[in-house]
């Protein structure tokens, strides 16, 4: 509805002391209180308002925008550090340096990468390690923990299934 100037349905109700309004935080007023107006011009008072709201979506745009490109960066960064290390446990054991015999030891690579049975490649294990390989500030995960917690308890044991 275009308005050229105040109709007098605005007129009316910007007089009339008996209607009443709410506003979105809950706090009741009367519309005679306000400054009622229709398309067009925004009256003098209320500009200041409309543009200092302006400037601050202006803000949060610009925010947002530097979020999302923060994020980005942030989440390729992370998917190539995955990547780089879910290849790294493949074949860290056959890079030098390796602190296991490689034949000593089997992939899981989920939830742990590596068992190493030490002495395997000699005929006589002595020692089982649960291998994780880690890269970068990569941590363990929940169920990792809580492996590392049993075996740390000695809840650990070699089940036989089967006839033999």
């Amino acid at each position: 509805m275009k308005c050229s100037g105040r109709s007098s349905l605005l007129e009316n109700i910007s007089s009339n002391q008996g209607i009443r309004a709410e506003a979105p935080c809950g706090h009741a007023y009367r519309l005679s209180d306000s400054i009622v107006f229709c398309g067009g011009e925004i009256p003098e008072c209320a500009k200041a308002y409309v543009d200092g709201r302006k400037e601050e979506i202006s803000g949060l745009k610009e925010d947002l925008s530097s979020l999302r490109k923060k994020l980005t960066t942030g989440f390729e960064k992370k998917s190539v550090e995955i990547k780089i290390g879910k290849t790294m446990e493949k074949v860290l054991p056959a890079l030098k340096g390796f602190p296991y015999e490689p034949r000593d030891c089997r992939p899981l690579f989920d939830p742990i990468d590596y068992i190493a049975f030490i002495g395997l490649t000699k005929g006589a294990v002595g020692e089982i390690d649960f291998i994780d390989v880690k890269t970068g500030n990569a941590r363990l995960k929940d169920v990792q923990k809580e492996i590392k917690a049993a075996v740390e308890d000695g809840d650990v044991r070699l089940e036989r299934c089967g006839d033999g």
